[in-house]
């Protein structure tokens, strides 16, 4: 039992299985003091690995980081080596950060100093997605203004190069993360940071949010991935409805005008994701809506996605509401696959 944090730890190679560990151990209940000091030495190696992650002078790798550079800030998929970040996805950044935030918020009701953390979280959602906006499309005049670009690529020294266009599901990802980023900061104490952000950011969640209603289809309900995609994924329904929990709390929270009532889009996608429910003897899948309006059987190749996509949203909507995307229960919940 005791080489198993380490065996866990080993083999997470990117911040896309990093999150799920930590949720893991914040679920872990000790029942000795071995137990917790396995829990909290977890929390932190797996947050070390995400600060490691990130384009900033607190990962080990830091030499070649300038705080002017473009990409200051980024967390990539991979730790940083030598030179820039090579591999940027603002959704899996999205979502190590939420991890991240997590642990954080343990690790110091545990007594221990969350500072690096808090910095680096700080240099992500302050400096990269704020301050220079390096994830959002900022063009009003793109279809897709307002998204959350898929990727975004850098050179050695960590100057922008180029992006991949926009989708709702990594929109989605990034509004739960700019949320919780809120909630994080109300846990530790940091409230007058905390009201800031809401205020600040305010304007990057509003154009994030009519892009995901722009993208979604009001026949069928669902969501399509940007103004290029037709086929209605259930990754992008799925979290655009966590996104847009997210931001109907924000909007509640800040006083904030709402562009469009937020809870009732998400509930109306959430009717959509009903109902592509496989209900043949594979239990707790769901289809999907191809161009062509078919309900094609789902595909082994991409079980993951249709199978559990729909509950992912439950670890990032806002705390005061109730985990249940929806109040009949809505899709079932199946346990995580890696």
């Amino acid at each position: 039992m005791s080489g198993m944090p380490f065996a866990l730890v080993n083999h997470c190679t990117s911040i896309c299985r990093t999150p799920l560990l930590l949720l893991c151990c914040l679920l872990f209940t000790p029942f000795d003091s071995h137990a917790a000091t396995w829990a909290e030495d977890a929390l932190i190696r797996e947050s070390g690995y995400i600060v490691n992650c990130s384009f900033t002078e607190f990962a080990v790798n830091h030499s070649a980081v300038q705080t002017t550079d473009d990409a200051y800030g980024a967390i990539n998929v991979d730790r940083i080596f030598q030179s820039g970040p090579d591999w940027v996805n603002p959704g899996e950044s999205a979502m190590a950060a939420i991890g991240l935030m997590a642990a954080a918020r343990q690790l110091k009701l545990d007594g221990f100093s969350i500072s690096t953390y808090d910095q680096a979280l700080n240099r992500f959602f302050q400096t990269w997605l704020l301050a220079r906006k390096q994830s959002v499309n900022t063009n009003a005049l793109d279809s897709n203004y307002g998204g959350i670009y898929s990727r975004v690529y850098y050179d050695s020294s960590g100057l922008w190069r180029s992006n991949d266009a926009p989708t709702t599901a990594v929109t989605g990802q990034m509004l739960a993360a700019m949320w919780k980023y809120y909630e994080y900061n109300v846990s530790i104490s940091n409230t007058i940071t905390a009201s800031n952000w809401l205020q600040q950011s305010w304007d990057i969640a509003r154009t994030a949010g009519d892009f995901i209603r722009r993208m979604t289809n009001a026949t069928y309900k669902l969501v399509r991935g940007n103004a290029s995609g037709s086929d209605l994924w259930i990754s992008d329904s799925a979290m655009s409805v966590a996104g847009l929990r997210c931001l109907d709390q924000w909007a509640i929270t800040a006083g904030k005008a709402k562009a469009f009532d937020y809870g009732a889009l998400a509930d109306a996608i959430v009717i959509g994701l009903q109902g592509l429910k496989d209900n043949s003897t594979r239990k707790n899948f769901f289809k999907y809506r191809s161009s062509g309006g078919a309900m094609p059987p789902l595909t082994a190749t991409a079980s993951t996605s249709f199978a559990f996509s729909p509950t992912k949203p439950r670890s990032s909507i806002p705390s005061s509401r109730s985990a249940d995307p929806s109040p009949t229960g809505g899709p079932p919940a199946p346990a995580e696959s890696t």
